[in-house]
């Protein structure tokens, strides 16, 4: 099996055998990942129709481009989100979403069973191209809880430029789109403003002169419940949704050592049908009883607290240290540490410091002789 990069790519996957290779990788991450860095973004090979809207292309040959941006699991406090764009020619369009070809609808509307074989047939299909961004739970935890110092990143900031990285690797990869569907983060038209304002006036030359996809002349349509209003979008949750789905099946523990603590009436039932191997196998990949993974879940709720794995560092980053239950569970069963501070040996000492009201005279005024004279006050 061929291994990711665990970093963000801006390179398109040469073939389609390349691209389906690299998504059965996507669930072994290095454990430094999980540390500092951007989760893994794929990028399908490109569709030999979608090349040919390229600005290279004679005018007469470009076929205009339509993209859909979805995403899956951004309540949940167990897990990646991730986010997907689907895109296709809008010549193809009625042949890719004929329901004898794909049945495109919103993914959450439809079965797990119905959702993966859409998404089988998505990805054997050459003329549609999509991207896949993966943003782990350890990213989502580092971002939103920066120091205040720099600002908190939230979640719908990263959520925004989740999509416009997706946009931009297939701009770069020559693709000229000419309509993005976003089911929206927020508010739509400030969402949409945004959009236009990071693709306007784009250069379609880098520093090497070599041609790139330009953004300047994209319509943006960012609304609520875009999956189930256009195909591209709802190709792109499929996609979003079944990876999240795949990801969180084959989850492998970057802490060494780690088993997650299942529940035991679970795991003695299923100990009675399955043989040792099975067992191990199915801890190291975590196939623990969490449920949906929401913090409303009971069984999601059982599952944080059988597993605070350390008493410091509290959770493996398959939680969200940023989500109101994980702070709240480890204030309840961690240790509390206090962080002292270290005195900068530059800094000034309080005591030599000028402050803004040593440059006022304190105490009462002393009023001019004339007001007393007058009797005034």
């Amino acid at each position: 099996m061929t291994e990711i990069d665990q970093t963000i790519k801006n390179q398109p996957c040469q073939t389609r055998e390349e691209t389906i290779s690299q998504l059965s990788s996507l669930h072994q991450r290095s454990p430094l990942t999980n540390v500092h860095g951007m989760g893994p973004m794929l990028i399908s090979d490109i569709p030999l129709n979608a090349l040919q809207s390229a600005a290279a292309c004679p005018k007469s040959k470009k076929k205009p481009v339509i993209m859909g941006i979805d995403e899956a699991g951004r309540g949940p406090v167990l897990g990646p989100m991730t986010y997907g764009a689907a895109y296709w020619t809008l010549d193809d369009d009625a042949a890719i979403t004929n329901p004898k070809r794909h049945n495109f609808m919103d993914s959450k509307l439809m079965t797990p069973i119905g959702r993966e074989q859409a998404f089988e047939k998505l990805k054997l299909d050459t003329e549609i191209g999509f991207v896949l961004r993966v943003i782990h739970a350890s990213e989502i935890s580092r971002n939103m809880l920066q120091p205040s110092t720099t600002g908190a990143y939230n979640l719908n900031e990263q959520s925004h430029d989740a999509a416009m990285q997706m946009i931009q690797a297939v701009l770069d990869a020559g693709v000229v789109l000419d309509t993005v569907y976003i089911d929206t983060v927020g508010t739509p038209s400030s969402y949409q403003r945004k959009l236009e304002r990071r693709f306007a006036h784009q250069n379609n030359q880098d520093g090497g002169g070599k041609v790139r996809g330009g953004g300047e002349d994209i319509t943006f349509v960012v609304e609520k419940k875009a999956d189930s209003k256009y195909e591209t979008c709802s190709a792109a949750s499929i996609v979003a949704k079944v990876m999240r789905d795949e990801i969180i099946k084959e989850w492998e523990w970057s802490e060494v050592g780690y088993e997650a603590m299942c529940n035991h009436k679970t795991a003695t039932s299923q100990a009675e049908n399955e043989s040792n191997d099975e067992a191990v196998s199915k801890r190291r990949k975590g196939d623990v009883d969490f449920g949906s993974g929401y913090p409303s879940d009971p069984k999601c709720k059982e599952w944080m607290k059988r597993n605070i794995a350390d008493p410091v560092f509290g959770y493996p980053d398959f939680v969200r240290f940023s989500w109101g239950t994980t702070k709240t569970q480890m204030l309840e069963k961690s240790v509390r540490v206090d962080w002292e501070h270290e005195d900068d040996p530059d800094a000034v000492p309080d005591h030599q410091q000028t402050k803004l009201s040593q440059f006022c005279t304190g105490g009462k005024k002393r009023r001019l002789g004339y007001f007393h004279r007058m009797g005034l006050k």
